[in-house]
């Protein structure tokens, strides 16, 4: 009788698949990172509190507006859409990373309301 074994998948398929992998990641972080620098020059994180609706662009030059809060906004809900955004996130733009944030933004650091 021949019954198929379940066969692990080779090293070489899935140092291929880790390659393309990464390959994806680096080619979207560098999008995300010229977008948000057409958005607000000089952004280095964008964090979204859904709680408070605000949005802080971290490092942007001169103090961004509600326009470019909610197109930062907007692209990284474009970019992530399965992310949890009922809640708090950060995004890193030199890593590319989108992390879970505080639950609402410090009172030092609220701005105008321009979630989208």
């Amino acid at each position: 009788m021949n019954t198929r074994k379940a066969t692990r998948t080779p090293r070489a398929i899935l140092a291929i698949r880790g390659a393309q992998a990464a390959r994806r990641h680096i080619w979207l972080t560098a999008i995300i990172r010229r977008q948000l620098a057409l958005i607000a020059p000089g952004t280095t994180g964008v964090r979204i509190f859904p709680a408070c609706q605000t949005v802080i662009l971290d490092g942007a030059h001169g103090h961004p507006t509600a326009d470019a809060q909610r197109d930062a906004h907007r692209l990284l809900r474009n970019v992530y859409p399965d992310a949890d955004w009922s809640r708090s996130l950060a995004y890193d733009v030199r890593t590319g990373h989108i992390t879970p944030g505080l639950a609402c933004a410090p009172s030092s650091l609220t701005t105008t309301g321009a979630a989208a």
